[in-house]
């Protein structure tokens, strides 16, 4: 079922969104196929990767394993691009 709240998402939901269009685009895989392997909705994964909802921890999960990776990968490289844009956001 499709979550049909406002959006909360935040920079870090950005930099998520970052790290996860890396991690698939660097496994040569589609959106397409994380949510055929995931089962959520190719909508839903959208917004994930644009964005522009937060990313419940358990998706993190599916999303990572889809990917075969540990999710904790794709939270550093998250937080490294956080890191960056606050760094470039402070000259």
């Amino acid at each position: 079922m499709e979550d049909s709240r406002p959006s909360t998402a935040g920079p870090f939901d950005k930099a998520v969104a970052g790290a996860l269009r890396a991690a698939t685009a660097q496994r040569f895989m589609t959106q397409t196929e994380v949510a055929e392997k995931t089962g959520i909705s190719i909508r839903t994964l959208a917004r994930y990767y644009k964005g522009t909802s937060p990313l419940p921890i358990g998706k993190l999960v599916d999303i990572a394993q889809a990917l075969g990776m540990p999710a904790s990968e794709i939270v550093e490289a998250a937080q490294a691009i956080a890191r960056q844009a606050q760094e470039d956001g402070g000259r």
